[in-house]
């Protein structure tokens, strides 16, 4: 009995990231053993997809910079040992303060719950300090209910962004 209780998509499901996804179906009915189950398979497949991740020309030498003068730190809807692992073998771990993934905070994006743990790490940062950066609307939701600024990186999906009223103050590309 696998998701047989929950039959149909919800309405808007391809605006719902895989969290809220879950959340749904936990809510149409799926057990506690499924979910685990489902996020196991998950778990898989972001490990299979971290470890086929490649740096984008000049980000190596751009983290190094910004880590000179910056406190960097990451919070990824993905599992942490993946994100971690990703960050290893590309070799910019190093760069990173703090990484959060899921299991570390108690709600994922576009929930602030994340951004504001990441953020108690370091209190001497005040919150007008703080800069998310991000190519997901769910980094700019979550950072605009923490009320931190945020930074769109490669940002090419305005529309789909102002309809859910995110408005990033910057946008970055690629150095």
């Amino acid at each position: 009995t696998s998701l047989k209780k929950w039959q149909s998509l919800p309405a808007g499901w391809q605006m719902m990231t895989t969290s809220q996804l879950v959340d749904k179906a936990v809510a149409a009915g799926l057990s506690a053993e499924q979910e685990e189950i489902l996020w196991q398979k998950i778990s898989d497949i972001e490990w299979e997809g971290l470890h086929k991740a490649v740096l984008e020309p000049g980000v190596a030498a751009m983290l190094e910079d910004l880590a000179g003068d910056f406190c960097l730190t990451l919070l990824t809807n993905n599992m942490h040992g993946a994100a971690v692992a990703a960050l290893q073998d590309l070799g910019v771990a190093g760069y990173f303060s703090y990484v959060a993934g899921r299991g570390q905070v108690p709600c994922l994006k576009p929930k602030a719950d994340g951004v504001l743990q990441v953020m108690a790490q370091f209190p001497t940062i005040s919150q007008k300090g703080w800069l998310a950066i991000g190519d997901a609307w769910i980094d700019a939701a979550a950072a605009q209910e923490a009320g931190i600024a945020f930074a769109a990186y490669n940002h090419n999906r305005q529309e789909e962004w102002a309809l859910r009223g995110i408005t990033p103050c910057l946008q970055l590309s690629a150095w």
